[in-house]
């Protein structure tokens, strides 16, 4: 790091310690009452000195946001509501040393700029040759952003005539049979098809003509336009004459720098009104052809491919020119003279301006060499030749008994939660608590999220139960609505929140308050879009703060890496969207991911581990004890009081999304002190060990249906995580002592095995008893898994038959076993719940050892549960509640 960066910053700690931040909240009216799933509203009175624009206000709820972009959201003005140490609140740069030779570390960009001073200051060019010391590759390893703005990079444009991934042919099919193809004769129009392109120095456009034979005097070009053909082509080259008749590839390489991934349209053309050369064409859906420069398309499309090049080592000349061209629909010295503007009001005389550029990409040595910066200033001519590292710093915030209406920062209860209190904190200091009262009610949710401008749309209850009336506040300034079911159309874009309160027909309410998104549909798409990637940064953060054991537990069971890509494969999408069905299609697969925003415990408990003792499961003893005995699980308990002081804590962590919240690990931790010097004592969990995430390795193992684990005989805790919503009067744990008969009365220990010869008529009996005892055994486990097994997948017994219920009636629908799978999975079901309910509604017998007598009854209760649904819509899938 230079030592002018070094200074700078010990200059900023240096005053931070005379001039340090503060704020304070004077008063507040936070409403106090909140169903469950509602939005935080009410407003803060605050008192700021020299907070940082960038600090950021968050909550023991769901959502963050920055006190500069609550500012925003509320409206409220710089200069007369609130103050800032820089024009517009925008950063400030410090300058340092002159840049030279600067390391790169990737994902730390490095800062640098020019310095301009003076008055009525005029941008003529910029030119700055940067080189860096990596390899040849397919992604670009050096980037910049002017202005330090994220959404104007200009990379790497020096090539290799090597091609990377794979070759695009847009929207043209070319495994269909050759009867489905026509011929066109390329002429001095030229034919286009759309493709989205990534970020490359240059790329390769080729096509697949027919030729016939050497032709002379008719050349062929390709260019690349972009995707509404607002300017002329962005970058041409012209194919080689083909000298053989038939078929060939023909391609060149068109020295365009694409800067990020956008639509172009790649065309063929001639210098001949109509060319010998022929092409193909398809016309099966989808199409994106188009005849240059008209975007409108001809539902045709030709069989034109493109290829993104290698990008050289990095040796290039970053300029206004190279600007211009990557973005064609803009201009540097108007970009600049209004970053000059909108920073520092276009006065360079009080303070010096800076125009800087954001440097990132691979680990490397990069250097900068030929700086230069033409301007005028008061219409003398300026020539500055000087590059100086910077080191930016956030503007500050000053305000007094300024009022803040929370309800823009979408601060949400977790749905299905009940919190005591919201708790505000800035960079996560606690700067206000408030008790708050909120009620579970009904749980329900709303559908759509999203409506566009002027178009009525229909929205309804989801996910709830016996909802009988419902009435819908959409806080739009329009009149109140009735209804489980209503049609409203919004007039105006943004981001509302309506307000649904609901009834069942046992007489409990419920209210939500639910955020629907307003706009065009490519508008409204990527809203959801930017809402997702957020929501996925936001649980990525929440699960970084959790203790590393939990922590891939929690990714597992949300499916975070699918989430991701699923975004991933979505965006995309969006890139290739074009009118407003693909882009309510993009909107629909959205909402049907459903993306999780936050995780919280939602219960937490500390109880005495005798609690745990409920419904236990004894068979682990089976071999040393008399099952039958009544006073054993009593003996336990007394046993285990007099010989330990033992707790349990449990801990249900739940996510929260737009369509609520929902339990998704049980974290408990058993703390065992002995009172005295013991060994050979065993905690038995009845839980199968695979089932059941420790924190580390205890020497557990599996016992039967349950899991044991041999004590230490000192001091001990245990730490796991069982992936349900578990209570201590569900659970069944126990010790039991080494020596068994601490706990059961003598005649109920099982007698030690007799080796002695027998009788053939006592080998019999042995033989009959080892049968029947088998069969107890088989019983009793298949007893186990039908119910224990069953309320462990499904807590509430109708989602199981209402399942098979839309089971059977989409097989008499003849819908296959396969989409029926894949509408139950994008509905939120696991794998294991759906095959447990295929292989019941198939009749197959359940249970470990599958006793073939349970077969019948469990046939025929399966018909009368079904038979009881079919008044009901059976093509309904309920998605789940907690």
């Amino acid at each position: 790091m230079k030592k002018g960066i070094v200074f700078s910053a010990f200059l900023v700690f240096f005053l931070a310690a005379f001039v340090s931040a503060d704020i304070s909240v004077s008063g507040n009216n936070i409403k106090q009452t909140y169903s469950s799933g509602d939005y935080i509203s009410g407003s803060i009175t605050l008192n700021m000195q020299n907070v940082s624009y960038d600090s950021i206000l968050s909550t023991n709820l769901n959502g963050s946001i920055t006190i500069g972009d609550l500012l925003n959201k509320d409206n409220l003005r710089e200069g007369y509501d609130y103050n800032c140490s820089s024009v517009g609140c925008n950063n400030q740069y410090n300058i340092g040393d002159k840049a030279v030779i600067e390391p790169l570390y990737s994902g730390s960009p490095n800062l640098v700029g020019f310095k301009l001073t003076g008055s009525n200051i005029q941008i003529q060019s910029m030119s700055l040759k940067i080189t860096g010391d990596s390899s040849p590759g397919c992604s670009a390893q050096i980037y910049a952003n002017m202005f330090d703005n994220s959404s104007k990079p200009i990379q790497n444009n020096k090539y290799l005539n090597q091609t990377c991934s794979v070759r695009s042919s847009g929207c043209f099919d070319s495994t269909l049979a050759e009867s489905s193809y026509t011929l066109a004769n390329i002429s001095s129009t030229p034919y286009c098809i759309k493709q989205t392109l990534g970020a490359a120095p240059a790329y390769m456009l080729g096509a697949h003509v027919i030729s016939p034979g050497n032709i002379s005097n008719d050349q062929l070009k390709m260019d690349i336009y972009p995707s509404d053909f607002s300017t002329t082509p962005l970058g041409e080259c012209l194919l080689d004459n083909v000298s053989q008749q038939g078929y060939a590839d023909v391609s060149c390489n068109v020295n365009y720098a694409g800067a990020s991934q956008q639509d172009y349209y790649i065309c063929i053309s001639s210098e001949r009104q109509t060319s010998a050369y022929l092409i193909k064409t398809e016309q099966t859906s989808p199409t994106c052809g188009a005849k240059a420069p008209d975007p409108t398309p001809i539902q045709k499309d030709f069989d034109i491919y493109v290829q993104p090049l290698m990008y050289d080592s990095p040796a290039y000349t970053l300029s206004d020119n190279l600007f211009n061209v990557v973005y064609y629909r803009e201009n540097f010295t108007t970009d600049a003279q209004n970053y000059i503007q909108q920073n520092y009001n276009g006065d360079c005389v009080t303070n010096s301006c800076i125009l800087p550029i954001s440097i990132n990409g691979a680990d490397q040595t990069v250097s900068f060499s030929n700086p230069s910066l033409v301007y005028t200033s008061s219409g003398i001519p300026v020539t500055e030749t000087s590059l100086y590292s910077l080191n930016k710093t956030s503007s500050e915030v000053n305000a007094q008994n300024i009022v803040l209406n929370i309800a823009p920062a979408g601060f949400s209860i977790p749905y299905g939660s009940q919190p005591g209190s919201f708790v505000l904190s800035l960079d996560n200091q606690t700067i206000l608590t408030v008790p708050i009262n909120v009620s579970l009610g009904v749980l329900f949710d709303v559908s759509p999220k999203f409506a566009l401008i002027g178009i009525p749309t229909n929205f309804g209850i989801s996910a709830g139960n016996n909802i009988t009336s419902a009435s819908w506040n959409f806080n739009d300034g329009t009149q109140a609505q009735s209804g489980t079911s209503v049609i409203h159309s919004f007039s105006q874009a943004g981001i509302y929140t309506a307000n649904v309160q609901v009834s069942t027909s046992d007489g409990k309410t419920g209210s939500r308050a639910i955020q629907i998104i307003v706009g065009e549909p490519e508008a409204s798409a990527n809203e959801l879009l930017n809402l997702d990637k957020n929501r996925i940064k936001d649980i990525e953060s929440n699960i970084s703060a959790m203790p590393d054991w939990i922590q891939p537990i929690i990714r597992n069971r949300l499916n975070i890496t699918n989430i991701n890509d699923s975004v991933n494969y979505i965006s995309a999408k969006m890139a290739y969207a074009s009118n407003s069905t693909e882009f309510i299609s993009v909107i629909t697969e959205l909402q049907a991911l459903d993306v999780p925003s936050n995780i919280a415990i939602t219960k937490s408990g500390e109880y005495p581990l005798t609690l745990a003792y409920s419904h236990i499961d004894l068979s682990p003893l089976s071999g040393q004890i008399n099952l039958t005995t009544s006073k054993l699980e009593g003996s336990l308990v007394s046993w285990l009081n007099d010989n330990y002081d033992s707790k349990i804590n449990i801990s249900t962590l739940s996510s929260s999304s737009q369509s609520g919240s929902q339990p998704i690990l049980s974290v408990i931790n058993i703390t065992l002190n002995p009172k005295s010097a013991t060994s050979g004592d065993n905690l038995v969990i009845n839980y199968p060990l695979d089932a059941i995430s420790f924190k580390e390795e205890y020497g557990q193992k599996q016992m039967g249906s349950s899991t044991v684990i041999p004590l230490s005989g000192a001091s001990q805790s245990i730490s796991f995580g069982i992936p349900s919503d578990v209570g201590i009067d569900s659970l069944g744990i126990y010790v039991y002592p080494s020596d068994i008969s601490k706990v059961a009365p003598a005649e109920s220990i099982a007698p030690a095995e007799n080796t002695a010869p027998k009788q053939t008529l006592t080998l019999a009996l042995g033989i009959a008893s080892i049968i029947l005892l088998v069969c107890v055994i088989a019983f009793v486990l298949q007893f186990w898994y039908k119910k224990k097994y069953e309320s462990y997948l499904f807590k509430n017994n109708d989602d199981l038959f209402n399942m098979m219920t839309f089971i059977y009636n989409s097989r008499v629908s003849k819908i296959s076993d396969i989409d029926i799978r894949k509408k139950l999975s994008s509905t939120g079901w696991t794998k294991e719940q759906i095959a447990y309910a295929f292989d019941k509604l198939n009749g197959k017998v359940l249970g470990i050892f599958g006793i073939p007598i349970f077969k019948a009854s469990q046939e025929s209760k399966v018909k009368a549960e079904i038979e009881k649904r079919q008044s009901a819509d059976g093509r309904f899938i309920k998605r789940k509640i907690f």
